[in-house]
């Protein structure tokens, strides 16, 4: 599902006359690496700049005290139920943390089914899945020129680029009807990602 057309500008008058609620409405951006969902939320932000959006990024938990899920499974029955475990601790402080915003993005690594089960359970009514995922010939060029990742080891970089995850997400967004973002155009993912904000906010 492809979100209608908007743009930034329409987020920051739709905040500036949004009433004030209990907790602000999350909107989650999902994607395999290389996808580019930090640097479109970073974008958004930029392009909205208003005092009652927030940005929260998932590469920030370490400063939040919190350490990587993958070495904590052995304290759970499943690694399905780890990785939901910490996305639940995610959110909850993203949630502490902004609860004098209206809108909250976030660019979070995880499987949309275990965001939606969390929220429900977090009773987090006002919130939106969205995949940010290009081609794969761009998410790997992407890859492959991340400074970031230079130090990876190259067993791991080639399984980012594995398309296994991806086509997993693609599936998935399809069956949740989750919007498709395809962000190879600056632009015009901000204008699609702005769309599915305002929705949200109107609701």
């Amino acid at each position: 599902m492809r979100p209608t057309l908007a743009n930034p500008r329409h987020v920051n008058r739709i905040l500036d006359r949004a009433p004030d609620r209990d907790e602000p409405t999350f909107v989650f951006l999902i994607g395999a690496g290389g996808s580019g969902k930090s640097t479109l939320a970073g974008a958004f932000q930029q392009a909205v700049s208003h005092d009652d959006l927030k940005v929260a990024k998932f590469d920030d938990s370490a400063r939040w005290g919190m350490e990587r899920w993958e070495d904590h499974v052995d304290e759970f029955e499943s690694v399905e139920a780890c990785q939901k475990a910490f996305v639940k601790d995610w959110i909850s402080r993203v949630r502490e943390q902004s609860d004098d915003k209206k809108l909250v993005v976030c660019d979070l690594n995880a499987v949309p089914g275990h965001i939606i089960d969390v929220c429900a359970e977090l009773n987090v009514s006002a919130f939106q899945c969205v995949l940010v995922q290009p081609t794969h010939e761009v998410r790997c060029e992407r890859l492959a020129n991340d400074e970031t990742r230079q130090q990876m080891p190259l067993e791991a970089l080639q399984g980012q680029m594995d398309d296994a995850f991806p086509n997993f997400l693609e599936v998935e967004a399809q069956r949740l009807e989750i919007p498709h973002i395809l962000n190879e155009e600056r632009d015009r993912s901000l204008n699609e990602l702005s769309a599915v904000c305002v929705d949200l906010l109107r609701k």
